[in-house]
C-alpha cells in the first residue's frame, strides 16, 4: 500500500528538511561568497573592519540555521537526533 503524501509529521519533516537545507547550503557557500565579496569590497582585500559585518551576519545566519536543525524533535517520539 503507498504511502500518503500529507501524513500527520509531514509538516514537520517539511521543516526539518527547509532547515537543514539552509544550513548545508550555507555551509557549503560560504567560501564563494566571501571571495565574492573581497572582489566586490576593496576594504576586505586591507583586511578592513568591512569584512566583520558581513562575516557575522553570514556566521549568524548559519549557526542559528544549524541550531534549529540540530535541535529538532522528532514530530513522532519528540526526542532530537543530535543534541
Amino acid at each position: 500500500m503507498p504511502q500518503s503524501d500529507e501524513g500527520p509529521y509531514c509538516e514537520s519533516w517539511r521543516r526539518y528538511r527547509r532547515w537543514y537545507a539552509l544550513s548545508l547550503g550555507l555551509a557549503i557557500a560560504y567560501l564563494p561568497v566571501f571571495a565574492i565579496l573581497a572582489n566586490l569590497l576593496p576594504a576586505m582585500q586591507r583586511g578592513g573592519a568591512a569584512i566583520v559585518i558581513p562575516f557575522l551576519l553570514y556566521g549568524g545566519t548559519w549557526v542559528a540555521a544549524s541550531n534549529v536543525a540540530r535541535d529538532w524533535e522528532c514530530p513522532r517520539c519528540g526526542e532530537t537526533f543530535f543534541g
